[in-house]
């Protein structure tokens, strides 16, 4: 889906395609998983394997 040229009709082409461009990446973040779940699995994974670099 792209910028609705309606809610800007002056905007030069330029414009309108920063304006889709923008659109485009904040429909792509609302479709995502949030991020505090994804960190949290992250941290769970690091945390769970013994650091290489640390002398047991």
């Amino acid at each position: 889906m792209s910028f609705p040229s309606s809610c800007c009709p002056c905007a030069s082409a330029d414009e309108t395609f920063v304006l889709n461009f923008v659109w485009e990446e904040l429909e792509q973040i609302e479709r995502m998983d949030q991020a505090s779940a994804a960190c949290k699995e992250m941290l769970s994974n690091v945390e769970s394997k013994p650091d290489p670099l640390l002398p047991m």
